[in-house]
């Protein structure tokens, strides 16, 4: 007597296994990931500490932050290389909480602000398998004048500085600079 087994329209769990992977593994390379899934960089601004200051980047990973990766560039270079003497560093990632929602954080911290700190461009980059997204940052003259300004009004003597005031008048008797003041 021989047994027969005569299937009714069910498949084979393997071969629906199969299918599912093939599915996956054409979808995955086109990079066609939704975008709630992408990394998504918050902006935020340059925060003056006394000299020096820090521009943070907070970013969405998206993604399960394990794969994600976070960094800053200055003038498309990484940080070491550019200010190898540490005067700008980028500080530890971590993860933060702002209002529920699971972001990851890293800063660019300025020891001190120079001259050539104006002229650069610093990028942050997040980058995971689902996508990469960059903010540039520049800090601003008119925000850097403006921090001088304070700190130097904190540090005025109270005595004014003698302003050159030069007035043309039709007198016949020269005036010194000093009546104008």
């Amino acid at each position: 007597m021989a047994l027969t087994h005569t299937c009714t329209g069910s498949q084979s769990p393997s071969r629906l296994l199969v299918l599912v992977l093939v599915v996956f593994l054409c979808y995955l390379p086109t990079g066609a990931f939704p975008e709630d899934l992408a990394p998504k960089i918050i902006p935020k601004r340059f925060v003056w500490r006394g000299d020096g200051g820090v521009i943070s980047c907070l970013a969405d990973p998206g993604f399960p932050d394990d794969f994600t990766l976070i960094y800053w560039l200055v003038n498309r270079t990484f940080v070491e290389k550019a200010f190898p003497e540490g005067r700008v560093q980028e500080s530890e990632e971590k993860a933060v909480e702002v209002n529920g929602q699971a972001l990851i954080q890293r800063d660019l911290i300025f020891q001190k602000v120079s001259a050539e700190d104006y002229r650069s461009d610093y990028t942050c980059v997040v980058n995971s398998p689902t996508g990469i997204d960059r903010f540039t940052f520049r800090i601003p003259r008119r925000i850097a004048e403006e921090h001088r300004n304070e700190r130097s009004a904190g540090k005025g003597t109270g005595r004014r500085r003698p302003r050159k005031i030069t007035k043309l008048c039709k007198s016949k008797k020269p005036r010194s600079e000093e009546e104008f003041i």
